[in-house]
């Protein structure tokens, strides 16, 4: 932790942090001709990784508080003074294992891992609605997880991973490995440039 910074950009000011430090931002409205001037704000979580959906805020990998997914207001005048007003705890009960990432799903909900689990979380009601993904594992590394259309991919601890929404579906995603159908292509050392 600490080397790694999320990045969002909202309302034209950069808010970044890296799960250590404190929550900072930049806007460039403040420069001068003594250089760039970076606020810090201690007040916000200390995210390792930082996504916006729906103009709220969401943060996780929260330091000292590694389960917790929190999230501000919708539209706050800005993330540096925003009141972060809510967060949910992710967990299986029985693992409490700490959130690895998160990504961005169609319809405004977002995936939240955990090394051996992944959970869906429905942004849109006033509740917030965490349930289960229908998906066998979690994922390394919130940098690992990508999204290419409706399809999210990421990587376990044994495969590469796609997760994507279920044909003629709303809000219900099957994740499966991609490792079986790569490998055998990979293993030919044939050149994949």
């Amino acid at each position: 932790d600490g080397e790694k910074f999320s990045f969002i950009n909202y309302k034209n000011i950069i808010h970044f942090s890296n799960g250590t430090d404190d929550f900072s931002w930049y806007e460039r409205a403040n420069e001068s001709s003594a250089g760039s001037v970076v606020t810090a704000d201690a007040s916000c979580p200390k995210a390792k990784y930082l996504m916006m959906v729906a103009n709220t805020a969401y943060a996780c990998g929260i330091l000292n508080d590694k389960n917790k997914l929190a999230y501000t207001t919708t539209l706050p005048a800005n993330l540096a003074n925003a009141v972060w007003t809510g967060s949910e705890y992710v967990y299986d009960d029985d693992s409490r294992e700490e959130i690895t990432g998160m990504g961005k799903l169609p319809n405004d909900a977002i995936a939240v891992f955990l090394a051996n689990s992944a959970y869906y979380v429905d942004t849109v009601p006033t509740t917030t609605v965490i349930r289960p993904l229908d998906y066998d594992g979690g994922c390394v590394s919130g940098r690992t997880v990508f999204r290419v259309g409706n399809d999210m991919f990421f990587l376990s601890e044994d495969a590469l991973n796609s997760l994507s929404q279920r044909e003629g579906t709303v809000g219900t995603f099957g994740g499966k490995s991609l490792s079986d159908n790569v490998e055998p292509r990979l293993d030919t050392g044939s050149d994949l440039t």
